[in-house]
């Protein structure tokens, strides 16, 4: 399936759900849909930057594209919060700098609230407004991205550098 029939099927599950089986299961693939589930899925594609890929199938796309095409078939349903578990898990520092705006993006023009599970510190402290950081299952901090930056048990656990007894106690 392209990136845009991905799209298109997710919105359908949600919105016309009658229609999933026909398009799936119909020689000649999917039959074209209403004009506000065009709209929608066009803006998606170019929210997501990838309408100069809408046609192209999502077997064999670098794993940067495919992850946004995950997002966005998520996006397609209309969800008010979007779990997102190692979103930059096996992207390169590059896809993951492309990400970050995409998510930025949602919140403040969608009014998505994120959850996200995330290793990537950077990533999380440039996207979130609240911050809990957990260390084999405890939690060592929460705060805002400043607070969680400046606090010396998250420093010790997740960039290595020696907490002060004092100050992580």
């Amino acid at each position: 399936m392209t990136v845009r029939e991905h799209l298109v099927l997710a919105h359908r599950v949600k919105h016309t759900p009658g229609r999933v089986l026909g398009d799936l299961f119909t020689f000649g693939g999917f039959r074209p849909g209403a004009k506000d589930e065009k709209s929608h899925i066009d803006g998606l594609l170019e929210e997501l930057n990838l309408t100069a890929i809408a046609d192209r199938p999502v077997i064999g796309l670098p794993l940067g594209q495919a992850r946004l095409v995950e997002i966005g078939r998520a996006l397609a349903r209309v969800p008010t919060v979007l779990l997102l578990d190692e979103a930059s898990s096996g992207l390169d520092a590059a896809e993951t700098a492309d990400l970050l705006p995409v998510l930025r993006k949602l919140v403040d023009d969608r009014g998505v609230s994120l959850l996200v599970v995330e290793h990537d510190v950077e990533l999380v402290l440039g996207l979130c407004s609240t911050v809990t950081v957990l260390d084999f299952g405890s939690n060592i901090a929460a705060g805002t991205p400043a607070e969680i930056r400046a606090n010396p048990a998250v420093r010790a656990a997740y960039l290595g550098e020696e907490a002060d007894a004092e100050e992580s106690a």
